[in-house]
């Protein structure tokens, strides 16, 4: 249980990350079209970008990390560097895209801002393996579920939000995912320290509330097992 309820595993801060991201690029062509004027054809066309540069972009990241590494930076700065950088510079895109004017700089920093978003692949994502090499696949299993559950919520709370707001792609879209990414990056920063967990050592009893549900199954006759 330590691997869902300690803050600095990745589980607690992969949602943000996963809202941002998906809820932006689901929502991406019906904002192209219907705010910005595109046809579905250039629509479709421009939120493809994002993922044909995260190639290029996710090896830069690695490169960079390993650069930074290489010069002696602590291991744990250096996955909040890299993870700022993705999330930071998310955040600053959409702040710009929501100030700018000119369709065609908002079209290029949504796509800056999702473009960034690799780096979490050398912050973030190495997190698992940093913790424990053992429990690596676990943790980077539950992580992603997390992951799931935050991308699915956010891709239905935008949809929720413009219908409330009469169709406010600002209310909707803009400042809820700023917020999130804003909200990310303090909790990795602050929480996650990359160092090391030694998950067989440490306190990992079950959560109060399923002591209480055994307890119930129990009375009720029902097999327990563990």
């Amino acid at each position: 249980m330590l691997m869902l309820t300690n803050l600095a595993t990745p589980a607690p801060h992969t949602p943000r990350r996963r809202r941002y991201y998906f809820t932006l690029l689901s929502w991406l062509p019906t904002y192209f079209v219907k705010d910005l004027g595109m046809d579905l054809s250039q629509a479709s066309f421009m939120s493809m970008v994002p993922a044909m540069t995260g190639f290029l972009v996710s090896n830069a990241a690695g490169r960079f990390a390993d650069w930074l590494l290489a010069g002696g930076m602590p291991l744990p700065t250096v996955r909040k560097t890299v993870q700022s950088i993705s999330m930071l510079g998310s955040a600053a895109a959409m702040a710009g895209a929501l100030a700018a004017e000119q369709p065609a700089w908002v079209v290029g920093l949504m796509i800056a801002g999702l473009t960034a978003h690799p780096f979490t692949l050398a912050g973030l994502f190495c997190t698992p393996n940093d913790l424990s090499s053992r429990y690596a696949g676990a943790l980077l299993g539950i992580s992603n579920t997390c992951g799931a559950l935050g991308a699915v919520t956010g891709i239905a709370a935008c949809g929720l939000l413009l219908d409330a707001t009469g169709g406010s792609w600002e209310a909707g879209l803009y400042w809820p995912l700023i917020g999130v990414l804003l909200a990310g990056i303090y909790a990795y920063v602050a929480h996650c320290d990359n160092n090391p967990i030694d998950f067989d050592a440490r306190d990992n009893s079950r959560f109060e509330w399923e002591d209480r549900m055994r307890s119930g199954l129990k009375g009720l006759g029902l097999p327990i097992s563990g």
